[in-house]
């Protein structure tokens, strides 16, 4: 085969906005079948019941990421009341050692 030849193995069937064309008018067709006479209601559920796992599966980064941001936030949030609280503590420590000094 020439250099100058393309090749059209994947050139076949039609063209891009044919088939654009094709399946937006089908797709409608489909969404007004289904809104008027509740013909696609079964195969909605049984194809919704085979795609919810593909779909917690899709969702499993967000919610390993909003998990992990949530727990460094309590994490750090409990680091700063804790030092907060040991630093009363001290202050307290300090007073109550005080008056108990002063008392004898």
């Amino acid at each position: 085969m020439e250099s100058t030849q393309s090749f059209r193995f994947f050139n076949r069937g039609p063209s891009p906005l044919v088939r654009l064309i094709f399946f937006s008018t089908l797709s409608l067709l489909l969404l007004f079948v289904d809104a008027r006479y509740r013909y696609l209601e079964s195969t909605r559920s049984a194809l919704s019941i085979l795609v919810s796992p593909i779909q917690q599966l899709a969702t499993i980064p967000n919610s390993l990421w909003r998990q992990s941001s949530e727990y460094l936030f309590t994490q750090s949030s409990l680091v700063r009341e804790n030092k907060v609280l040991h630093q009363q503590h001290e202050i307290d420590a300090a007073q109550l050692f005080t008056i108990t000094n002063d008392a004898c």
